[in-house]
Order: C-alpha cells, then sequence, then structure tokens
C-alpha cells in the first residue's frame, strides 16, 4: 500500500498501520487517529469554514453512494465485495464528518456559552 502524505505525518500513519494490522489483507485503523484534534486551538471562522467543508464532503460522499459508477469509472467491473467495500469506506468518511462537524459545534457552543457568562 502507497500512502500519498510526505514527511513525518506518512511514517507516523504507517506505523499505526502497522501496530493495528494482523497477517489478513484486512487493514485496521484506528478512525479516532485521524480525528480532529486541534479544534480547541482554531478561531470560530477557521471552525465554521471547516463545519462547510465538511457537509460539502458529506454531501460529496452521499451522492457517490447514490451514483457510485458516475465517480468510479472501473464500478461495473468490480465484484460484489470491492463494491461493498468501497461504499463502507465512504459511509466511513461520512461518519468521520459527521464527528468533525459535531465535536466543531460543540466547541462554538462552549464558547459562546462562555461569552455569556
Amino acid at each position: 500500500m502507497k500512502l500519498r502524505i510526505n514527511g513525518k505525518l506518512s511514517r507516523i500513519i504507517h506505523k499505526k498501520i502497522v501496530e493495528n494490522s494482523t497477517n489478513s489483507d484486512k487493514i485496521n485503523v484506528d478512525i479516532q487517529f485521524f480525528a480532529n484534534k486541534g479544534i480547541s486551538k482554531q478561531s470560530d471562522r477557521q471552525l465554521e469554514k471547516s463545519i462547510s467543508s465538511w457537509k460539502t464532503n458529506i454531501d460529496r460522499h452521499l451522492e457517490k453512494i447514490r451514483s457510485p459508477e458516475i465517480y468510479d469509472a472501473g464500478w461495473s467491473s468490480k465484484d460484489e465485495r470491492q463494491r461493498v467495500g468501497l461504499i463502507n469506506h465512504w459511509k466511513k468518511e461520512i461518519r468521520i464528518s459527521e464527528n468533525n462537524i459535531n465535536d466543531a459545534e460543540a466547541e462554538l457552543k462552549k464558547r459562546r456559552n462562555s461569552k455569556n457568562e
């Protein structure tokens, strides 16, 4: 498997993948590893922009699930296992974006509540 991320981050991701993998063909990666841990350090404007991007990402992935043949030129040649795997991947991406949105909205709410006190 090739990672298209350069530098220190790719080494960290590769290490996590190797740590969580077995000898099977499946790779186990904890999606919390990719969680947005820097939310508390972002400005309100950055959080709002991120929320907008995550919502766009969700819409894009829902469209991929509805019409996968449009987004994957080789869709018709994939077997059922590959198709299910790709759809599950897109669903996981949606869950990650939803979690990020919830975290960012909670941070914004916390900030607004602390300003009103």
